[in-house]
């Protein structure tokens, strides 16, 4: 009965649901006429911060055309990790602003963010900006700089590809973990670089510190092999392969001084002296409770000089209680 409806007025939700997208508060105020949704004087909020936004949906099209300015602070980052499903902790807060446009079945952004006071898994990161484009189904962020931290992304909605690299210079591993600090010498640098499918991660991660350690690790969709190395230490080896839901292969372990080790382990002196090698097999299937580690072989000398060799040819089993960081 209606040939040109005109609705106006505000509007006012608490809470705001959408799927796993949640916020505190919506306002603004919106005008139905002549085919278009305009918004006006909008404010999303989102803990301590909030978005401001304003725009036009054009409902004449096919699909809708849109268009919209968007500006934020003081945003809290772990609501945006909680709406992504990521579980590590994420703190710290962030600015944006950019225009979303386009149209609904393929919308384009352009956005231009800062970050302040952030620390991931209690590693603090500190401040940092990127520049964030969407546009015929590929998002780009770059340059993306944080702290000691820079680097690119690239994913293609079309083909299901991602394009990622990530560079970190001068990081210390000390708020995060002292014995992992101590087991690497110092501050670290590292590179990851992949080029891969969605469902199926792939790249080279490489890895150096302050007092020598050197190493990299290659993962493709067959498995993966690393080699980690910290001169007169210890140093690591593994090939693991993938097939279907099933892991195997082997690695291999040579620590030169038991001692220094086990100082970097304790952080205290302990008196044992001597060498230690591991060669192992791993296995792990989706019904298997644990990894199982056969073949090991080390010997010892303790501070009076005595030695001591084994060697166990029976598979052990290792369970642990879930990846933590």
């Amino acid at each position: 009965p209606f040939t040109d409806l005109t609705v106006a007025g505000p509007v006012a939700l608490s809470p705001v649901c959408l799927g796993p997208i949640e916020a505190d508060a919506l306002e603004g105020e919106i005008n139905l006429s002549q085919g278009a949704l305009r918004f006006s004087h909008g404010k999303l909020a989102l803990g301590s911060g909030t978005i401001r936004f304003s725009g036009e949906l054009d409902l004449k099209q096919a699909s809708p055309g849109l268009r919209l300015d968007y500006a934020g602070r003081s945003l809290p980052l772990s609501r945006f990790a909680r709406w992504a499903g990521l579980k590590f902790p994420l703190e710290g807060t962030g600015a944006v602003t950019g225009v979303l446009s386009g149209s609904l079945d393929r919308p384009e952004l352009d956005a231009q963010l800062k970050f302040e006071g952030v620390s991931v898994v209690g590693l603090p990161l500190g401040q940092g900006e990127a520049h964030a484009t969407l546009q015929h189904q590929v998002l780009r962020v770059e340059p993306l700089t944080l702290g000691g931290v820079s680097g690119s992304l690239e994913v293609d909605f079309a083909t299901h590809r991602v394009s990622v690299i990530t560079r970190v210079r001068g990081l210390g591993l000390e708020p995060l973990s002292p014995v992992l600090a101590r087991l690497l010498g110092g501050q670290v640098e590292a590179e990851f670089v992949g080029d891969f499918p969605w469902e199926e991660p792939a790249g080279r991660f490489t890895l150096q510190s302050a007092q020598g350690v050197a190493g990299e690790v290659t993962l493709g969709s067959q498995g993966l092999v690393a080699s980690l190395r910290r001169p007169n230490r210890w140093s690591f080896s593994a090939e693991v392969k993938q097939e279907k839901r099933s892991y195997s292969g082997s690695a291999s372990l040579r620590v030169d001084s038991l001692s220094l080790l086990l100082k970097d382990l304790l952080g205290s002196e302990v008196p044992v002296e001597g060498e230690l090698e591991a060669q192992m097999r791993l296995a792990l299937g989706p019904k298997d409770p644990g990894p199982t580690f056969a073949f090991w072989h080390h010997h010892q000398s303790g501070a009076g000089g005595g030695r001591g060799e084994g060697v166990t040819h029976e598979p052990s089993s290792l369970y642990p209680p879930g990846p933590a960081l």
